[in-house]
């Protein structure tokens, strides 16, 4: 087994420094800018810009938070990357029927892009090269429903 933390994940070394009310703030922060960019998609008609633009901070603050736990405890990612695809499986209806004016019906939610991504590293991290690979491939097999997702400029 490979000990190390997942080379493709490099150091987070200030933000490690975050006391954990600092980090639960920072989580209450991406969850509120998730709310209002789901809020502007879903019940409003024109969307408004400036929810649109507050929404777009949700996924790089969930993000880091997520990167901070993956680093602060690499030999625990099979497990973190099981209980994503848990939460993305369940969470899926929910999100097809709440997006179904906004997304293709093929559309996978964010937490799959979490899901994948943790399995890769966790994957390179127990079987190191060969297991890379496995995620690479795990990730091609992914990145086509979730593109409608991707973080471009609505049109």
């Amino acid at each position: 087994m490979n000990r190390s933390v997942p080379d493709v994940l490099p150091a987070i070394r200030n933000a490690s420094q975050l006391s954990p009310a600092a980090l639960d703030m920072v989580k209450l922060l991406a969850l509120l800018a998730m709310i209002i960019d789901h809020t502007n998609t879903v019940f409003l008609s024109p969307a408004w810009p400036v929810m649109y633009a507050l929404g777009r901070m949700a996924f790089p603050l969930f993000t880091l938070i997520w990167a901070m736990n993956v680093q602060r405890t690499p030999e625990r990612l099979q497990k973190r990357a099981s209980r994503l695809w848990i939460w993305a499986v369940i969470t899926q209806p929910v999100f097809s029927l709440t997006f179904s004016h906004h997304q293709p019906w093929w559309a996978l939610n964010i937490l799959f892009v979490f899901a994948g991504v943790t399995q890769l590293l966790a994957l390179q991290y127990r079987h190191g090269r060969k297991g890379m690979l496995a995620g690479y491939l795990l990730l091609a097999l992914i990145i086509w429903p979730l593109e409608p997702a991707s973080y471009g400029w609505q049109e």
